[in-house]
């Protein structure tokens, strides 16, 4: 078979993404139109537009998003680790899950993963949709000079990825592209920087480099994104890099995934096949609500996009009345009025015959009673039909304590099971490819701590097992880990206070103790000392005041939350009460 040479892959790699962008000019340009939105830019005023006085926006969009957003966040983040190891193999021993999570956490913590699953958020509530990035990356480990790698959590906005448009599923998909737009100083970085064992085409990169001017400008929707959110616009001296991720027509009998990387759309400087020896891609994808067939999901920018409209159009025209109300149009009798004087506007005057007929034009300001009326219904529907309902905000509600309740609660039901996806799709699945990672790419042991852990624990390579899966945690109860540590105690308190006729073992404790360690944020190794406590417990058959002495004082407290804890397991989500 002869090899196809560079120049007709980019070529057909160049189609591809024409068609993209051409299939999906649509949805590209309402994305832009929903950031406007965001970020409370106004439409410049349309010829016949009943002569509107002003051009306000209602910032009802944006506290929609940033409410979900951040309700979200706290759900999957109100522990720490939001994540639970899980065995799948006898042989996998407590140390290894000690390892695997105290490793896992100190890179997300080093990585600012936190901040990133964020602004994650965000976009997926606005937009609909999100794609992550999971490029495997260094970051310094105690000093400068030492360097430890980890898998990273890039959002990546939705003008950026361009993917096989037939699809139903991004994920899925048989090619995903990935659009940078970098000057010649941050390829050469970027080339540095690269752990994937990427075989660069030095010949093609100096040519790239020195191509004499020979730039691309940025694409059209980015210039607008760029200009609509008061940025200069500096798209001169800039380099397109497009990295495919798709498989290599060169090898039929390959269907794995290869990375070509493109400068300009006219030099090919690597080509190579996956680093990743697990076989998956390194993006996430995940949307808000998704629809059967359609790639792309629907956030808050969609499903309000028209109630917005009406709300703004109601505010304008609520604010015209009463400033014309205040600034008022008058008529008086020298003459006949003249077209340009029957325009609206304050202090205007229309010329009468009768120059004793002046008088006060005034609008019917009892009108702004119906306009406020109006705004208040637009505005239920609007939180209606996104999700950011009125409870959901702690906006003020004139209903009676148990009608709040019952509101809050459906709140945090609807939006809860929203989470309950985006956590499977996004963490859950990022979690175990930066575990799949880990197991590929370390080669050194090290000794990490993490926020709230004592002592610092060792980690190497050895220790990291393929047979552990990962459980996403998801609370809507701020006061959940006090609650579950009160919880498991509670248990272990009838296990000590039985009767002598039910014997438990060690096995049967060990887990118990186990968790409750955990879920202290302590390392589950320490729980032998926990199981001899409890064993001279149980012979005196007292309360467990000993083992409350040892916990810290705070998981004493706390009253039982109110909603179930919401766990992702392995496959579908499921709640477990």
């Amino acid at each position: 078979m002869d090899t196809m040479p560079d120049a007709d892959l980019i070529t057909k790699f160049s189609a591809d993404l024409d068609s993209f962008d051409s299939s999906m000019d649509s949805f590209l340009s309402d994305f832009n139109k929903f950031a406007d939105n965001y970020r409370l830019k106004t439409k410049t005023k349309k010829r016949g537009d009943l002569g509107s006085f002003h051009n306000t926006f209602v910032p009802e969009l944006t506290r929609a998003v940033e409410s979900l957003a951040t309700t979200h966040y706290r759900m999957m983040t109100a522990q720490d680790p939001n994540f639970f190891p899980l065995a799948l193999h006898p042989r996998v021993s407590e140390q290894s899950l000690q390892a695997t999570t105290t490793l896992l956490r100190y890179q997300m913590e080093h990585l600012e993963y936190n901040r990133k699953l964020l602004s994650a958020l965000r976009s997926c509530a606005l937009f609909g949709t999100v794609i992550i990035e999971e490029a495997f990356v260094p970051f310094p480990f105690g000093s400068p000079n030492t360097i430890a790698k980890g898998t990273d959590f890039i959002p990546r906005s939705l003008l950026q990825v361009a993917f096989e448009s037939s699809c139903s599923d991004i994920e899925d998909a048989d090619w995903i592209a990935i659009t940078d737009w970098i000057t010649v100083d941050k390829l050469k970085k970027f080339v540095k920087s690269d752990l994937s064992g990427t075989t660069w085409d030095k010949e093609n990169i100096g040519k790239a480099i020195e191509s004499n001017g020979n730039y691309r400008s940025l694409p059209r929707r980015v210039q607008e994104r760029k200009i609509q959110a008061g940025y200069n616009v500096q798209d001169k001296n800039i380099l397109e890099m497009v990295t495919f991720w798709r498989a290599n027509p060169e090898a039929e009998d390959d269907l794995g995934d290869w990375v070509f990387r493109v400068i300009n759309r006219q030099f090919m400087i690597s080509k190579h096949p996956s680093p990743f020896k697990h076989g998956i891609r390194p993006f996430r994808v995940a949307r808000y609500v998704d629809f059967e067939l359609e790639p792309y999901g629907y956030g808050a920018g969609a499903f309000g996009d028209r109630a917005l409209t009406d709300i703004n159009y109601n505010r304008n025209r609520l604010m015209d009345l009463i400033t014309f109300a205040v600034y008022s149009m008058f008529k008086s009798g020298t003459g006949g009025p003249k077209d340009k004087d029957l325009k609206i506007k304050p202090f205007n005057v229309i010329k009468m015959d009768d120059p004793n007929a002046l008088q006060t034009l005034r609008p019917l300001i009892e009108a702004a009673t119906y306009g406020i009326k109006l705004e208040e219904i637009l505005k239920d529907d609007y939180r209606a039909e996104t999700g950011a309902t009125n409870t959901l905000q702690a906006s003020p509600l004139d209903v009676t304590a148990t009608e709040a309740s019952i509101a809050q609660n459906e709140a945090i039901r609807r939006v809860g099971s929203y989470a309950e996806g985006i956590a499977d799709r996004l963490i859950r699945r990022h979690i175990h490819v930066s575990h799949l990672n880990n197991i590929q790419f370390l080669d050194n042991q090290y000794w990490v701590r993490v926020t709230g852990q004592e002592k610092p624990v060792q980690v190497y390579p050895s220790l990291l097992s393929p047979d552990i899966d990962f459980i996403v945690r998801l609370t809507t109860d701020k006061d959940f880990k006090t609650n579950r540590v009160r919880r498991i105690i509670e248990a272990l308190q009838v296990m000590a206070t039985s009767k002598t006729t039910i014997q438990f073992t060690p096995q049967q404790i060990d887990p118990l103790v186990q968790e409750l360690y955990r879920a202290l944020g302590i390392n589950p190794m320490l729980a032998p000392k926990m199981q001899t406590a409890l064993q001279n417990m149980q012979s005196s058959q007292s309360v467990s005041q000993e083992l409350l002495e040892e916990m810290p004082n705070t998981i004493t407290s706390g009253q039982e939350p109110g909603i179930p804890e919401i766990q992702t397991p392995i496959g579908p989500v499921g709640v477990t009460p």
